[in-house]
């Protein structure tokens, strides 16, 4: 309901400890996308803990390093991440227009304060992304070039944007050529740096993406954008037992 959100313990379990905890031997990464709504920052602080005890990797969200570099507040930004124990950063370009020089200088910010650094390939919008032809299609060339522009940036690992990775691939896994061009490049990338996101807006399935992306590049594929309570499922489909085994 409406107000079971307003609830102090309800927002911690929504964070996804409690689903994670007996599997989480199977999670790297989480990514806390909505944590700087909350005026009581002791609920995030709970959630981070939980996850940070279990040995997990804790980003928030992209957007949220977005929001700080644009008011030139990134100093602020590192001092809140640090005081409630996130020990991850995004760092993406969505909405700028960032040289690759000024990434390598914000990769470099957080690598010196302590902080491992995802950066993110692509961006949401296709007419925004140089990495893009058009909305399904990309330019391998240029995707392999920023892919590899931040791992010498120091990026310990790289989101492949999730809304490229489910075009590419297509919702109903219709688009061949997307899946071709998605198989070039991944085979032109570290596969222990790149992690596929999947994103979904439409309250579509990611599963039948999940089984695709496993099929095509292996069980131990790395994947992003899991929701909690996927992560059991997930698992059955890198053991071959769940969806269409055949």
């Amino acid at each position: 309901t409406q107000n079971s959100g307003r609830d102090p313990e309800l927002r911690v379990a929504n964070y996804g400890p409690k689903y994670i905890e007996p599997f989480q031997e199977l999670v790297d990464r989480v990514k806390l996308l909505d944590f700087l709504w909350h005026h009581d920052m002791t609920i995030v602080e709970k959630a981070v803990k939980a996850y940070r005890e279990m040995n997990i990797d804790l980003a928030p969200g992209g957007t949220h390093f977005e929001v700080a570099k644009a008011q030139n507040r990134l100093d602020e930004y590192l001092t809140l991440l640090k005081d409630l124990g996130f020990n991850e950063v995004e760092v993406e370009n969505h909405a700028g227009i960032s040289s690759i020089e000024e990434i390598k200088d914000e990769v470099k910010f957080f690598k010196d304060h302590g902080f491992k650094v995802v950066g993110e390939l692509g961006k949401k919008w296709w007419w925004k992304d140089a990495t893009r032809i058009s909305r399904d299609s990309i330019s391998v060339e240029r995707t392999a070039e920023q892919a590899q522009q931040l791992i010498e940036a120091g990026a310990d690992y790289i989101y492949w944007e999730g809304m490229i990775v489910r075009a590419l691939i297509g919702p109903q896994l219709e688009n061949k050529k997307g899946q071709k061009q998605l198989i070039e490049l991944a085979n032109l990338v570290n596969p222990e740096k790149m992690v596929f996101e999947l994103w979904d807006t439409r309250h579509q399935s990611n599963l039948p993406l999940f089984a695709w992306l496993v099929k095509q590049f292996g069980p131990n594929v790395n994947l992003a954008n899991i929701m909690p309570w996927e992560v059991k499922i997930l698992e059955w489909i890198r053991h071959g037992i769940f969806y269409e085994m055949d």
